[in-house]
């Protein structure tokens, strides 16, 4: 007989703990009896194998069971909520009906290899269409088919215009009504050529004035040599080719004809040309008169304003700024208005015009940190010598430091190809740099640098045909709150055959 005691329950039993059980298949008299068997006894009747299931698999992801029937992995298929949604990683296949209960939605194309159905169940018939029934569903109809009454076809005179109206069916045929020498113009109609309102490219006869606005050139040549036109403020007969001559050909003046510039305010003659003649007047007077062979002068000829009897060399000074250079000495052809470069004047013969020439040169602090050595200003030729006469130096910069370099323009001379002949000491350099301003960044340092006499000399002796640079003295760096330095460089050029 058991005996049935009141035990607690015990949560977590060992494979060999006794379950208590009722055998009611047996006959009577043994019917009902008490049996005992273990947890590991039963487990044999719940699964296959006598080890556990095991594997793992992602959060949310559907699992499926291992080929070996034992473990537990990832499908293809996730479910994710807030809406609630099973993703399906690969392709979807159904053997039996798919019916999506709300709406569905293809993210790339449908592709129906079967029959498509309305709402009706019907497949449609040949021609026919989907169509909206205004009700939430859709439904095979037929298209309308159509039919033109009547499309006609108009075109400016120009052009001609077949095969129109349309009334059923057709073809529009447009063609041009004019003839091969002939062109449309913007409102439709026809114009000739030539004779018609505009100058065809091979030439014509104008009758009428052309209009050139302010600038609008008249341009001859195939490289643009001559240009003619008025500014506005001017009127130009510009040549724009070098080394091309200006020729104003006239064809026989045999003595009778002239060619005159004339002033049309005061009907004043300026200059007049005659056969082997020619005048120039000032004022309705002569001035120069050449006749055959002789020139003659006026009694007084001023050469410029209140200048009677000398001429005038005045001096020469241009300036610009170039960021790290070089600048070319002897460029500058042109007026002291227009200097545009640091360069010198010099004459059509190469000879330099007298003055003193100023350039700035602006270096940021990762320049002055890279390599210098480069040229400042080109050497200017043979028989030519820069003289450097004397540097200022400006340093930019937000915050204070110091450096240990020295800065150095060079200027060769005869007993060394790197003389110095200006030098920005770090100490002098510090003295600006390292000590803040009032106010609010940049701060701006000024350091001016006359020219040295040279050692034990009373002067400096300069190379011919040699370039300006700069330099650093070592591999010290300049300070990081060093904005830039900018150097101002006065300096002339001697020319040993006008000396």
């Amino acid at each position: 007989m058991a005996i049935i005691y009141s035990y607690p329950e015990k949560a977590s039993p060992s494979g060999e703990d006794f379950l208590v059980i009722t055998d009611s298949a047996q006959a009577a008299p043994n019917k009902n009896r008490t049996k005992s068997l273990t947890v590991d006894n039963l487990a044999s009747y719940v699964v296959s194998v006598s080890g556990n299931i095991t594997g793992g698999g992602t959060l949310n992801t559907i699992p499926l069971f291992t080929p070996n029937g034992e473990e537990i992995g990832d499908s293809i298929m996730t479910f994710t909520t807030g809406p609630d949604t099973i993703t399906v990683g690969g392709r979807l296949s159904t053997t039996g009906d798919l019916v999506v209960g709300n709406r569905s939605t293809f993210a790339g194309y449908a592709r129906f290899n079967g029959e498509v159905r309305d709402a009706a169940n019907s497949s449609g018939t040949v021609g026919q269409v989907l169509t909206s029934t205004g009700a939430g569903t859709v439904a095979w109809a037929s298209d309308g088919g159509g039919t033109v009454t009547s499309v006609a076809l108009t075109m400016p005179a120009a052009f001609s215009v077949a095969g129109s109206p349309i009334t059923s069916s057709g073809t529009f045929a447009v063609a041009g009504a004019g003839t091969a020498s002939q062109v449309v113009l913007g409102d439709g109609s026809l114009g000739s050529l030539p004779g018609g309102p505009f100058l065809p490219l091979a030439g014509g006869t104008m009758l009428g004035n052309t209009l050139h606005g302010d600038n609008i050139k008249s341009i001859y040549g195939t490289g643009s040599d001559l240009e003619i036109y008025n500014d506005g403020s001017n009127s130009y007969f510009d040549n724009k080719t070098a080394s091309q001559n200006l020729i104003l050909n006239i064809n026989e003046l045999n003595g009778t004809e002239k060619f005159k510039v004339v002033d049309t305010n005061s009907a004043d003659t300026l200059m007049e040309l005659s056969h082997m003649d020619f005048t120039i007047y000032n004022d309705g007077s002569q001035i120069i008169k050449a006749t055959n062979a002789d020139i003659q002068l006026a009694e007084t000829l001023k050469l410029s304003k209140g200048i009677t009897n000398s001429l005038e060399l005045k001096s020469y000074t241009a300036t610009a700024v170039s960021t790290t250079g070089p600048i070319d000495p002897i460029q500058n052809n042109y007026a002291p208005t227009q200097d545009t470069l640091a360069t010198l004047c010099v004459d059509t013969s190469g000879n330099v015009v007298r003055g003193e020439q100023e350039a700035t040169f602006t270096f940021t602090t990762a320049q002055l940190n890279g390599t210098l050595g480069q040229t400042l200003i080109s050497a200017p030729g043979a028989g030519k010598a820069v003289v450097v006469t004397y540097t200022d130096y400006m340093m930019t910069y937000t915050t204070t430091g110091s450096t240990t370099n020295n800065l150095e323009i060079r200027q060769a001379n005869l007993a060394s190809a790197s003389a110095s002949v200006s030098l920005l000491p770090s100490l002098r350099f510090n003295e600006v740099v390292n000590n803040s301003q009032a106010g609010v960044a940049p701060f701006y340092g000024f350091y001016t640098r006359d020219i040295p006499t040279g050692a034990g000399s009373q002067g400096r002796t300069y190379a011919v045909n040699a370039p300006t640079t700069i330099h650093k003295q070592n591999a010290g760096t300049y300070p990081a709150g060093l904005t830039s330095v900018s150097i101002k460089i006065r300096y002339r050029v001697f020319d040993v055959a006008t000396f």
